[in-house]
C-alpha cells in the first residue's frame, strides 16, 4: 500500500507541507490521518531490577491465568485461581499537544521558506519547537 502513496506524491508535483501529504494519503485511501490527541503518553515499563521486587507488577511466573478477549486490545490476568481478573496497565491520557521538533527547525525554515510559495509557509512557521525532544534520527523516545 505505501507504493500508492508514492504514486500520488509523484502525481501531485510540488510537495510543500503536511496538507499536501494528507491529500496524497487520502487519494491513495491508505490510512486515517492521526492527530496529536490520537497519541498516548505511555510511561516506560522497562525495569532493570527484578520484576518481583517492584510492587504492583506481577511477573509471568506469578500469573495463573491469562485471558484474551475478541475485540479488546489488552489482556486480563489472574495471580490466583480465586482472585479477580486484573489488567496490567490502564490506557494513559492522550497527549494534549504535539511532540515538537528540535530547534534546528530554524535552519530548515531559513533555507527552505524562500523557495516556497507564501501560501505554503504557514505549516513551517506554526510547527512547534521543543528543546526536550530527542533527535529521532539518532534515537527514540
Amino acid at each position: 500500500m505505501p507504493f500508492k502513496i508514492e504514486d500520488e506524491i509523484k502525481r501531485f508535483g510540488n510537495f510543500y507541507d503536511f496538507n499536501d501529504f494528507v491529500s496524497c494519503v487520502r487519494k491513495a485511501k491508505y490510512i486515517p490521518i492521526v492527530k496529536p490527541q490520537d497519541f498516548r503518553a505511555w510511561q516506560s515499563g522497562v525495569s532493570h531490577d527484578t520484576p518481583n521486587r517492584l510492587p504492583g507488577r506481577p511477573g509471568l511466573v506469578s500469573m495463573v491465568q491469562v485471558i484474551f478477549q475478541r475485540g479488546r486490545e489488552n489482556l486480563l490476568f489472574k495471580i490466583s485461581f480465586a482472585g479477580v481478573e486484573r489488567e496490567p496497565q490502564t490506557e494513559p491520557n492522550s497527549r494534549s499537544q504535539p511532540r515538537g521538533v528540535l530547534p534546528k527547525k530554524n535552519d530548515i525554515v531559513y533555507k527552505l521558506l524562500p523557495l516556497m510559495p507564501t501560501t505554503r509557509q504557514a505549516f513551517w512557521n506554526k510547527l512547534p519547537v521543543n528543546t526536550c525532544s530527542k533527535d529521532l534520527a539518532t534515537g527514540y523516545e
